[in-house]
Order: structure tokens, then C-alpha cells, then sequence
């Protein structure tokens, strides 16, 4: 809302005397609260949005002219905001005569033109109309709005619902499908291996020599990532490709990668598959929800961590 009331650049004209006759903005009419206003496209619409609920609209910014009385385009909001149809969630105005009292005056299919006073607007929302200071002599911010859509916010409510309702129900059948996928994979590639009780599956191909790795521990692997399909998502497995470095316990990788080394050693190799609870979850980044992973693994190298250096003492030196 803050970003959407800053880019908003107005509208400079003179201090209004009225709105319609020899007024500064003949041909508007003077609503109720003061506000001038010209309904341009008067909608199919029945019913306003109240507090709650939430508006799409088409928003342009216009210039004034008040000696020819025409309005010029300086700002089209919606291509700013990169969309055809701005959602615009409706809350409590701040004062009489706000723009969000004509948005809320507006049906379906309306379209409207209206000026507000920029002294009450910065009375109001402090710090969201402040501008340059060659926009110090502006009185009025103008807006025309187009209403796409409404819902109130009962109707508003009941959406989100059932909207969430869809979603849980999707995020819980792509759970499923991912340990039926998983019961898949294993079948067949044949693994006899059992898991672990967190879920990862780890068989190895090269027994590594050396001390256990532990929390604590820097480690430096090369990697094949890929997916139950066979595609690979990443690797470092490649000409001129470099070890992956992290230390144990730092949780600065998934959490199934780290379960993994742990049950390894220098110079050992494994496949590991790795459940998505212990990786990216309802998802991340190129990851789809609820994706197992598969990591190819060689520990090229095991050591402790460089020890920290101490910090510094405060010298105090006492006065004489």
C-alpha cells in the first residue's frame, strides 16, 4: 500500500474555489465530502466494496490543466505495477473525503475521475506523499480509476477459503504421490537398503577411510544432484568443476545433505535419496513441491575447522 501511495506522482493545479461553474474543475460534480469527482462510465455493477475487501482496478495519475480544463495522462499505474488488473485491498479511510472513500463509492464496471486534497493526504498518511521540492505549490493529487472487479469482504473471505482449502488438498496429494514415487524408485533400482528413520536411503558404492565425519567437521564432496526421473538439477561432476565446501552442523545445506556425509568417509562414494521433508519441502527455487532428490556423492576431503582467532581485548588505560 505504502510503495502503491508513493509512486503515485499527482496532479498541480490551484487551490479549489468549487468544483462545477467557473470553478477550477468545470464539469465536475461536488460529492458529499467535498471531493470533486466526474463519473466518466457509469457500470453494471449493484453493489461498493466495503473495509475488507478488496478492489482490482485500472489506475491512471493525470495532470490537470485548469485554463483549457483538460486532463493529461502522466502515469499509468497498472503498467508501472507490470498488471492488467491492480488488486487494491479496501481498509478503514483516513479522513473525510480520502481516495479510498471514492474507491469505495465505485460499482463494477465504474469509471471515475476525482481530485484530493494533498494538504489532508499528508495529514493523514505521514511520510507517503512527500515529493520534490518543485512539487510544493501542488494542492491536488488526481485520480481515475476504472473498477474491474469487487468482492466484499464476507465474499473476499470465503474465496481466500476455499482457495486455501484447494491448496492444502493439493499440497496432501502431492505428498502422497511422493512416497508412492519413492516406493517406485526403490523397486526399480533394486535397492535392498533400509532407511534411515528420517527417510534417506543411503547406499553405498566406495567405503571411505579415515575417521568418522561429525558435526564440526569441514568437509568437500563432488556431486550429481538429479530428480526420480533421472533429470539432474546440478552438478559439479564436470570439467573444470570444483568441490563443494561446507561445514557440518552449520545447516547452510539441506538438511538430508548433511545427514548423508555424516554417514560417510574420506574418499567414499554413495547414492543417497533423499526425502523432501529434508530438503526443499512445499518447495523452492526450480525445486517442484514435495520433490525427492538424488545425490550422487564423493567425499574428496575431511578436516577440523581453522580455529577462530580471539578477539582483541579492550585495552582500558586508566588516568593518571
Amino acid at each position: 500500500m505504502k510503495n502503491f501511495l508513493f509512486t503515485i506522482t499527482i496532479v498541480s493545479t490551484i487551490l479549489l474555489a468549487s468544483c462545477g461553474g467557473k470553478g477550477v474543475f468545470p464539469g465536475y460534480d461536488e460529492a458529499d465530502n467535498g471531493t470533486c469527482f466526474k463519473l466518466i462510465v457509469e457500470g453494471t455493477g449493484k453493489v461498493t466494496a466495503d473495509t475488507g475487501g478488496v478492489m482490482f482496478l485500472k489506475i491512471n495519475l493525470l495532470f490537470h490543466n485548469y485554463i483549457t480544463n483538460t486532463d493529461s495522462i502522466l502515469q499509468n499505474i497498472n503498467e508501472q505495477a507490470k498488471t492488467m488488473s491492480l488488486p487494491f485491498p479496501v481498509r478503514k479511510c483516513a479522513f473525510k473525503g480520502d481516495f479510498l472513500d471514492m474507491f469505495m463509492r465505485l460499482h463494477t464496471g465504474d469509471s471515475a475521475t476525482f481530485f484530493v486534497r494533498l494538504d489532508s493526504l499528508k495529514a493523514n498518511y505521514d511520510g507517503m506523499f512527500s515529493f520534490p521540492p518543485r512539487f510544493d505549490t501542488m494542492k491536488y493529487i488526481g485520480f481515475t480509476v476504472k473498477v474491474d472487479s469487487l468482492y466484499s469482504r464476507s465474499k473476499y473471505s470465503d474465496l481466500n477459503k476455499a482457495a486455501e482449502k484447494k491448496q492444502i488438498e493439493m499440497m496432501l496429494a502431492m505428498q502422497k504421490e511422493e512416497a508412492s514415487s519413492i516406493s517406485k524408485y526403490i523397486i526399480d533400482n533394486k535397492i535392498t537398503v533400509k532407511p534411515t528413520a528420517d527417510g534417506i536411503y543411503y547406499i553405498e558404492t566406495l567405503k571411505g577411510k579415515g575417521e568418522n565425519i561429525t558435526e564440526g567437521k569441514n568437509v568437500k564432496v563432488m556431486y550429481t544432484g538429479k530428480f526420480t526421473d533421472g533429470n539432474v538439477f546440478d552438478s559439479n561432476m564436470k570439467p573444470g568443476g570444483q568441490p563443494l565446501e561446507f561445514l557440518v552442523g552449520e545447516h547452510t545445506m539441506i538438511p538430508g545433505m548433511e545427514k548423508a556425509v555424516v554417514m560417510m568417509k574420506k574418499g567414499g562414494k554413495g547414492t543417497v535419496i533423499i526425502p523432501s521433508s529434508l530438503a526443499y519441502g512445499n518447495g523452492g527455487g526450480q525445486m517442484k513441491p514435495y520433490a525427492t532428490l538424488i545425490f550422487d556423492i564423493e567425499v574428496v576431503d575431511v578436516t577440523a575447522p581453522e580455529p577462530k582467532m580471539p578477539e582483541p581485548k579492550m585495552q582500558i588505560q586508566q588516568g593518571n
